[in-house]
């Protein structure tokens, strides 16, 4: 009989290890099985990326009013009339073909934006997602701007809040969510790109402050669980405006100057990203 005490430490890590290993082959096994129904069309993004198509999502909508000030600002309205103003200055430059998840004030589940940006007339190797949102924090202190891309953790406390809040509608499999954060590998880079030149830009052209910065364990980019995010094939990117709670940046995100000055620093940052990008 072996009285080896390291023996009989030993024989529980290695089982442990084994387990691990085992996990991690069903979970990459059965992501290749659900290809079809979940992730990224990596055969796709693998063949290069040419931007020919940008869909622009409006945050909430209809019933959804979003975030709401004491004064009765509603994040759906800043998002609609931002969301057109980029459309309109896209289409002014003949560019790209520029469509809307919701062109007007009505409801739309994070499924249909999610069904609407997957149809087939958007490739994922030549399409891009913005989804466009204002911000809300108990702290009525806490201002500026943040972009988002698909992570299985949110970055903080706050990050974390806006998650629930966001993804409200719709039930989260958490399994899922891992199986998509080991498919998203193929448009990382992309959408890592143009999320760092759209807040850039955003940051540098309205003079707000950066909240991307120290709050990011990748270089600015923020990283949350955002079903928007998870679900859509293409390179997604989710953009907070600004924070409804916060008074300056209310006043500022309602006035249509300002707001033309949002459009116009988005399509400058598309235009950059398709610039950047390899031929």
């Amino acid at each position: 009989m072996n009285s080896d005490p390291i023996s009989r430490i030993d024989f529980p890590m290695q089982f442990l290890t084994r387990l691990k290993l085992l996990i991690t082959v069903l979970i990459l096994s059965f992501a290749l099985f659900r290809q079809e129904t979940v992730g990224e069309d990596t055969s796709q993004l693998s063949t290069g990326f040419s931007l020919k198509y940008i869909v622009i999502d409006p945050g909430h909508g209809g019933r959804d009013p979003g975030c709401v000030s004491q004064s009765g600002v509603k994040e759906k309205d800043i998002t609609l009339s931002v969301s057109r103003k980029l459309a309109e200055v896209l289409r002014q430059k003949n560019e790209y073909e520029v469509f809307l998840t919701r062109a007007d004030d009505r409801f739309m589940s994070l499924r249909q934006r999610v069904a609407f940006a997957n149809q087939e007339s958007f490739p994922p190797n030549q399409s891009i997602f913005l989804s466009l949102h204002c911000n809300s924090f108990k702290d009525q202190r806490i201002h500026g701007m943040e972009s988002f891309k698909f992570d299985l953790d949110a970055t903080d406390e706050l990050a974390a809040e806006l998650v629930e809040r966001e993804n409200a509608q719709e039930s989260v499999d958490k399994f899922d969510f891992m199986i998509i954060n080991l498919r998203k590998r193929g448009n990382e880079k992309y959408t890592e790109q143009v999320a760092r030149i759209l807040q850039k830009l955003l940051v540098k052209q309205l003079g707000v402050k950066n909240r991307n910065l120290h709050a990011s364990r990748n270089a600015g980019v923020r990283g949350a669980p955002f079903y928007v995010l998870a679900w859509t094939k293409m390179p997604s990117v989710l953009l907070e405006l600004g924070f409804i709670s916060n008074d300056a940046e209310r006043k500022k995100m309602t006035e249509e100057k300002y707001q033309d000055r949002i459009a116009s620093a988005l399509a400058k940052g598309i235009k950059k990203f398709d610039q950047q990008l390899p031929e």
